[in-house]
C-alpha cells in the first residue's frame, strides 16, 4: 500500500506541471517515489501496528532491499551474458546461471530440488518482458535509500 501510494503522491505533485512532459517520469523513476514512500513512512508504522510487530517489518524491509540487490546483481549479470554470447546452449546457459548463484546466493540447500534451482531465472518476468529494466529497478532503489537518508539528516537538523 505504501509503495502505491508513492507512486499516487508522485502523481499528484507533478500533476499542475505547467510543461506536460514533467507531468510524467520513466518508469524507473516512478519507482523512486514508490520506494521512497515505504521508506519514509517506517517511523509511522506504529500508528498501525503494535511497536513489536513495527519493528519486525521495519527490519524485514531493510533485510530485503539488501537481497533483493544481490537478486539483481544476479539477474543483470544474467541478461549481459545472454546477450553478450548469443549462441549459447542450454548448458551453458544452466551453468552460467547456476555459477552467478553460487557467486551471489545465499547459503541455501538445494538437495533434490536441483531442477528448481537451475531455471530459477524463469521467475523473473523481467527477463521476458522488459529486459534491462531490473538493473534500473535496483538504481531506484538506491535513489530511495538516499531520500531516506537525506529525510534522516533533515530530521537531526531541526
Amino acid at each position: 500500500m505504501l509503495h502505491e501510494a508513492g507512486h499516487a503522491f508522485h502523481a499528484l505533485a507533478a500533476r499542475d506541471e505547467p510543461l506536460l512532459y514533467y507531468r510524467s517520469a520513466p518508469m524507473e523513476f516512478c519507482e523512486v517515489a514508490s520506494m521512497s514512500m515505504e521508506l519514509l513512512a517506517a517511523p509511522h508504522l506504529t500508528e498501525f501496528y503494535s511497536s513489536a510487530d513495527a519493528d519486525r517489518a521495519r527490519r524485514t524491509h531493510l533485510e530485503g532491499i539488501i537481497g533483493v540487490m544481490a537478486w539483481i546483481a544476479i539477474i543483470d549479470a544474467f541478461q549481459h551474458w545472454i546477450y553478450t554470447h548469443p549462441d549459447h546452449s542450454r548448458d551453458e546457459r544452466k551453468a552460467q546461471w547456476l555459477g552467478l548463484l553460487k557467486r551471489f546466493g545465499g547459503a541455501e540447500n538445494w538437495s533434490g530440488y536441483e531442477d528448481a534451482h537451475a531455471y530459477m531465472w524463469h521467475r523473473q518476468g523481467h527477463l521476458f518482458g522488459s529486459p534491462f529494466y531490473y538493473i534500473e529497478y535496483g538504481i531506484a532503489q538506491l535513489g530511495a535509500l538516499q531520500m531516506w537518508l537525506n529525510s534522516k539528516r533533515a530530521w537531526r537538523t531541526r
